[in-house]
């Protein structure tokens, strides 16, 4: 279904879209009003992505625009999955005590570590496989490249940690002189961000400071 046959189906029903979205938002609330930790923690913004997405499937089942068996499918896999949540979810977390010698210059070389490695693997598949928001499918921007997809699972890493310690690294008060790298690498990621061609690219910024 194209975006403009959904629209067309949306404007002619609305009143039972709003229905379908009530209805999947009530156990959202629900979730996030237990474990979540208010607006910066991701799992908020998931839920309220959550929400959009499963009103679609029940709007359409009862417009008769899916089959029976579709929905069916979905709402069996969705109910299992956040009944685990629920059964399996923890609010408080419990950090490790586990104390690192010279914690801080491990952390600072990992830092300067993983920003070069970050930049050069972003770099990297620019050139050999093009830059994906100038791609006709981003999602498909490293498809067939022959494993060099992996680079793009460590770099989805290495964003946390370079955007968790450049928070550590403003909160520490420090001239603006040594705090040029984070500067460099909140540009960078928010350029690559871009370039990525993801809407939620810029949620990651979020995220990470939730998680600092």
């Amino acid at each position: 279904m194209q975006y403009y046959e959904f629209f067309i189906l949306f404007s002619d029903n609305i009143c039972l879209y709003l229905i379908s979205l009530l209805i999947v938002a009530l156990p959202s609330i629900y979730i996030g009003g237990k474990y979540t930790r208010g607006w910066i923690d991701p799992l908020r913004y998931v839920l309220i992505f959550v929400t959009f997405a499963n009103a679609v499937p029940l709007f359409l089942f009862w417009i008769d625009e899916i089959p029976a068996i579709f929905f069916y499918y979905f709402a069996f896999s969705e109910t299992l999955f956040w009944f685990g949540f629920v059964l399996l979810a923890k609010k408080e977390i419990t950090l490790s005590k586990i104390i690192i010698i010279d914690e801080k210059r491990i952390s600072l070389i990992l830092y300067y570590t993983i920003f070069f490695l970050y930049t050069a693997f972003t770099l990297f598949t620019y050139l050999k496989f093009g830059i994906p928001i100038f791609s006709e499918s981003r999602l498909t921007t490293l498809e067939g490249s022959g494993g060099f997809g992996i680079l793009a699972r460590f770099n989805n890493y290495f964003i946390i940690y370079i955007l968790m310690y450049s928070y550590y690294r403003f909160d520490q008060r420090v001239s603006i002189l040594k705090n040029i790298l984070p500067l460099i690498s909140f540009l960078t990621i928010a350029i690559t961000g871009v370039l990525s061609g993801s809407r939620g690219s810029f949620l990651i910024f979020i995220y990470a400071y939730f998680g600092y």
